[in-house]
């Protein structure tokens, strides 16, 4: 929505990239209880959420997602699965530099050379906002220690949206 308010003012030229990711790992990663921490980003104690509360909150966020893609950002906006850019960084860095105009080269190699790397701002986001390097790495922990329960809960309320996405029921 913070894309939706900003295309209104109509002063700038702005690019959108939807970034998603399976529901069944966003279900996993938020299964698990954090402890307030401020110098690793945890700015509050996390309690474990429920399989159906996440696909709920997913399902929400990437539907909005896309409503607004489609009336304001007609190619002006990709999408990207985090499986993909965590598989083929240089590939689709490319992709997204074509659609920013600017050349992701030299970064896609650094990515896919698994350098480090260091940003220096982040407006949102997760945990990753508080460090100054991160390595992107493909994350399957889900598939072994998500629930079979869980995984099927999650699907059946995401599954119609995943397949959009390019995800299999497995």
């Amino acid at each position: 929505m913070r894309a939706h308010a900003l295309a209104l003012t109509g002063t700038l030229d702005l690019r959108v990239i939807h970034l998603v990711r399976d529901a069944r790992a966003v279900a996993w990663s938020l299964r698990k209880a954090y402890r307030k921490d401020d110098r690793a980003g945890i700015q509050k104690d996390f309690r474990p959420r429920l399989a159906l509360r996440t696909a709920l909150l997913w399902l929400f966020v990437n539907m909005q997602a896309m409503w607004v893609n489609r009336q304001l950002f007609r190619g002006r906006a990709l999408t990207v699965r985090y499986e993909e850019l965590a598989t083929r960084p240089r590939a689709v860095l490319k992709e997204l530099g074509v659609m920013l105009e600017i050349d992701l080269d030299e970064l896609g190699a650094a990515v896919e050379q698994r350098a480090q790397i260091t940003f220096a701002h982040s407006i949102a986001g997760n945990r990753l906002r508080m460090r100054r390097r991160f390595d992107l790495r493909f994350d399957s922990e889900w598939v072994e220690h998500l629930s079979e329960r869980d995984k099927m809960i999650v699907w059946t309320v995401t599954g119609w949206l995943m397949r959009r996405f390019g995800y299999a029921e497995r």
